[in-house]
């Protein structure tokens, strides 16, 4: 890998930092743009350096970003986080020696719930108006996403019966429960997804409890008639796919979910 540049500001808050990767080399390079997960509560950017120093190694301008959480920060705070750490890339990826026509877009957990609202809300501008925000980033630059082991159902999650399960989508959509409902439904990718989504790469395991999150996306997804493709992890195969598993980077599904990602990347770029 070549150089690093840590917390660059993309927007005015302390939250609004993303770091920068570049490859060897004199370039221009794909860009990568990574968004963490944790709940909308928690979570850093630190969590995925060797992941973005790994993409950098790989040939793509990685940028990896934090954003405002919740509760203090409620829904759709980290939407316009979105749409303003990708109007940044879209601004400044040449600066870094990136092509910023042409992006991947990865996220866990919830930085692949915020992935997939960004692109869903390409196909339904009605989205971004409902939230007080625009894209930042046009659609032709998106050249696919990869979520791991996302969220996609606010609706479902808040009517959930384990307390963990719960307090997630309730601290994300509003301090007033009465606001859920509604915000929740705003939230919910699988309810906004077209036949024309960013074609898309899934990855997931059985042992995850959030598994059937992602299995449902994809049936929205083939519902939809959308360009997608899945690697779900079987239980019995790979017991250790359990949530968060890419931070264990030796584990053999992390490996092949690696592997995996590098290859559509690559098809998706034409690289």
């Amino acid at each position: 890998m070549g150089r690093s540049i840590v917390d660059v500001p993309y927007g005015p808050d302390a939250a609004h930092r993303l770091d920068v990767f570049v490859p060897e080399g004199s370039g221009p390079w794909p860009c990568a743009v990574y968004i963490h997960g944790g709940g909308w509560i928690c979570g850093r950017k630190e969590n995925h350096t060797r992941f973005c120093r790994w993409l950098a190694s790989e040939g793509f301008v990685a940028f990896n970003v934090n954003y405002r959480l919740a509760p203090r920060h409620p829904f759709p705070a980290q939407i316009e986080d979105t749409v303003a750490l990708l109007g940044w890339v879209r601004d400044h990826a040449a600066g870094h020696g990136g092509l910023p026509e042409s992006v991947i877009i990865l996220g866990d957990s919830a930085g692949a719930h915020l992935a997939s609202w960004y692109a869903a809300a390409l196909d339904k501008p009605e989205l971004f108006e409902r939230t007080g925000v625009r894209a930042t980033m046009p659609k032709s630059s998106i050249r696919g996403l990869v979520h791991y082991y996302g969220v996609y159902n606010l609706v479902r999650y808040l009517r959930a019966t384990r307390p963990f399960h719960l307090v997630m989508p309730e601290s994300l959509l509003s301090p007033n429960p009465q606001h859920h409902p509604e915000r929740a439904i705003l939230a919910t990718p699988n309810l906004h997804v077209t036949r024309e989504f960013v074609p898309t790469l899934m990855c997931a395991g059985e042992a995850d409890g959030l598994f059937e999150s992602s299995v449902e996306f994809a049936k929205c997804l083939e519902t939809a008639g959308a360009e997608h493709e899945v690697l779900f992890f079987s239980r019995k195969e790979h017991p250790d796919a359990r949530h968060v598993f890419l931070y264990h980077h030796r584990r053999r599904c992390s490996v092949v979910a690696m592997e995996r990602t590098l290859e559509f990347m690559r098809r998706r770029l034409g690289m």
